[in-house]
C-alpha cells in the first residue's frame, strides 16, 4: 500500500548572531556613541553568555544599560538571555527596543521574529524574517527560521526557494540540504530528494530530516523494514520527533498492528494535541472494525 503523509514538522528555532559581534562605537539615527563601559560590560556578557553563565550576563547587560540606555546591541542580548530563560514577555520588550533604536540592525529583525514565533504569532515572525533578509540577505538563520515557518504551514514551493538561495552561499549547511530535500519530497521530485538526502547522510550518518526523508519514502513504497530503521533514528530528535511519530503510526496502520498504531498515534497527540496527522490517525482507528488487527 502506498501512503503520502503530509507531515507538519515543529522545528527548534535558531537565535541569532548575538554572541561574540564585533564591537561598534556607534548608534543609528543620530544617537550619541556608545559608552566604553557600556560596550565593555556588553562585550563580556557575551562571553558570558556563551558559557552559559546567565546569572552574571544578566548582570553585565544590564549595566551596559545603566550605562548607555539606548544601545541596541545589549538591549538584542539581554532579550535574547531573557528568551533562554523563558521570559518571553520581558524579552519581547528588550527585542522590540532593539528594534526601535535601529531600525537597519538585521540581527535584531530576526530574533524578534524568534519571539513571535515562540509566542504564536507566525504572522509577525513571518515579516521580521522578511525584513531581516530585506536589510541582510547573507544571514543564515532568519532565511532558515522563515523556510521552516513556511514548511510547517505546507508552503514546501516558497520554504524550497529560500533554502536554494541559502545552499548557495553556504554550500556546507547540511540543515538546509536536509530540508530541501524534504520540501523536494513533497513537491513530488523524489529522486532529487532522495539523492540531496544520501548525500547529507554521506557526511552527517544521524542528520535526522535526512533519515525522515528517506523514512516517509520506505513507508511509501511499502518498505517497512527500511521505515522503521530511519523514522527511528528521526525519532531521537526533537525537530522531527512528532513526524517520525506519524510516520511509525501510519506503518502500524497499513501493516493493520492496531495496538501499536493506537499507542503510537497517542503518543503523538500527547507530544501534540493539534497534530493533524495524529488526528487523523486517531479517526481512521476509530473506524478500524473490532478484531481487525
Amino acid at each position: 500500500m502506498r501512503l503520502a503523509l503530509s507531515l507538519a514538522i515543529p522545528f527548534l528555532v535558531r537565535l541569532l548572531g548575538s554572541l561574540l559581534i564585533s564591537s561598534w562605537w556607534g548608534c543609528a539615527g543620530g544617537l550619541p556613541p556608545v559608552a566604553v563601559a557600556a560596550q565593555r560590560h556588553n562585550d563580556a556578557g557575551t562571553v558570558l553568555l556563551a558559557e552559559n553563565h546567565l546569572d552574571d550576563a544578566e548582570a553585565r547587560f544590564r549595566l551596559a544599560l545603566e550605562y548607555h540606555p539606548h544601545f541596541a546591541e545589549a538591549h538584542l542580548n539581554l532579550g535574547l538571555l531573557l528568551l533562554a530563560r523563558g521570559r518571553r514577555a520581558e524579552a519581547g520588550e528588550h527585542l522590540r527596543t532593539a528594534v526601535e533604536l535601529d531600525e537597519d540592525y538585521a540581527e535584531a529583525h530576526g530574533n524578534l521574529g524568534v519571539y513571535y514565533l515562540l509566542v504564536g504569532d507566525a504572522a509577525r515572525a513571518e515579516q521580521r524574517f522578511i525584513t531581516a533578509l530585506g536589510i541582510d540577505p547573507g544571514l543564515r538563520e532568519p532565511r532558515l527560521n522563515l523556510a521552516e515557518l513556511w514548511i510547517t504551514q505546507e508552503r514546501y514551493r516558497e520554504a524550497r526557494a529560500q533554502l536554494l538561495r541559502l545552499v548557495q552561499v553556504a554550500e556546507g549547511d547540511l540543515l538546509a540540504h536536509a530540508w530541501l530535500a524534504y520540501c523536494d519530497q513533497r513537491l513530488g521530485r523524489d529522486a532529487e530528494a532522495l539523492d540531496r538526502a544520501d548525500k547529507v547522510l554521506t557526511r552527517d550518518p544521524l542528520q535526522p530530516v535526512a533519515h525522515l526523508v528517506f523514512a516517509q519514502a520506505a513507508l511509501a513504497h511499502g518498505d517497512f523494514e527500511a521505515t522503521r530503521a530511519h523514522a527511528e533514528q528521526a525519532l531521537e530528535h526533537e525537530p522531527t520527533r512528532e513526524a517520525a511519530l506519524a510516520t511509525l503510526a501510519a506503518m502500524a496502520l497499513v501493516t493493520h498492528d492496531a495496538d501499536a498504531a493506537a499507542a503510537l498515534t497517542a503518543e503523538l497527540l500527547r507530544h501534540n494535541p493539534r497534530s493533524r496527522v495524529g488526528l487523523w490517525l486517531a479517526a481512521e482507528l476509530e473506524r478500524q472494525p473490532p478484531g481487525s488487527e
